[in-house]
């Protein structure tokens, strides 16, 4: 897939929410995708809902990322 959305990914949960999207939309069923993905198909259907209702962005990570603290 030359215009990976999941290569765009701005931390790994971002990444898995976005690839599953892309196998969807090649015709993967929700519960190989969580198969693959090594998640319940609980969630790639929370995933898709969400993708059909607010579009591929509403997968994307919402606000700031965490500030890592040093000990």
């Amino acid at each position: 897939m030359a215009n990976s959305l999941s290569k765009e990914a701005t931390d790994w949960r971002e990444g898995r929410r976005l690839r599953a999207w892309e196998l969807k939309k090649e015709g993967w069923s929700q519960q190989r995708i969580a198969d693959a993905l090594g998640v319940s198909k609980g969630a790639v259907s929370q995933w898709m809902k969400r993708a059909r209702q607010g579009g591929v962005q509403a997968l994307k990570r919402q606000g700031p990322l965490p500030e890592l603290r040093h000990a």
